[in-house]
């Protein structure tokens, strides 16, 4: 699970992460992104567009809209059901 993710941010992660092209780890089964779109730390709400061959395990992006004063706050998106709902599937 991630949450307003910086995993777009070309300047800061993307052209790092390694291997490339990127892809999810290999244990992975299921991989659920929620974020709200004035969230400053999202660079992108497609993160499938990053990952084009983990369609089977990443999942369409969950919007949201947290409350403006903190939209990458934490507390924010755990509040909301997109965030809870597959937290509570594995647990």
């Amino acid at each position: 699970m991630t949450f307003g993710s910086p995993l777009g941010l070309r300047s800061i992660l993307k052209g790092r992460l390694r291997p490339q092209p990127m892809r999810s780890p290999a244990h992975l089964k299921r991989w659920v992104n929620v974020a709200d779109g004035d969230d400053f730390i999202v660079a992108t709400l497609r993160l499938r567009t990053l990952f084009p061959d983990d369609d089977a395990v990443l999942e369409r992006t969950r919007r949201v809209k947290n409350r403006n004063l903190d939209p990458h706050g934490a507390t924010e998106y755990l509040s909301r059901w997109e965030t809870v709902e597959p937290l509570a599937d594995l647990l």
